[in-house]
């Protein structure tokens, strides 16, 4: 960032790394349109590059609608 005139930004700013992010293609599927090689794969890695990859919002929309399903299905499991 620093490079391309933010220095301002570069200063508020963490890198966070990471070696891999995958999911499996039955959970990649639910999430993303997966090409046909990339389903056949054990697990399909993360990529924005790619566009293959889970927006934290859309994963707390999910999660918060599944919890409130089963809270008003009495279901406990």
């Amino acid at each position: 960032m620093r490079g391309l005139g933010h220095a301002e930004a570069a200063e508020n700013s963490i890198h966070l790394s990471y070696e891999i992010v995958a999911l499996t293609p039955t959970c990649a599927r639910r999430w993303i349109e997966l090409p046909a090689e990339e389903a056949k794969k054990p697990y399909v890695e993360v990529s924005g590059r790619k566009g293959f990859g889970v927006k934290a919002d859309d994963l707390i929309d999910r999660l918060e609608t599944a919890a409130l399903s089963k809270c008003n299905s009495g279901t406990r499991r």
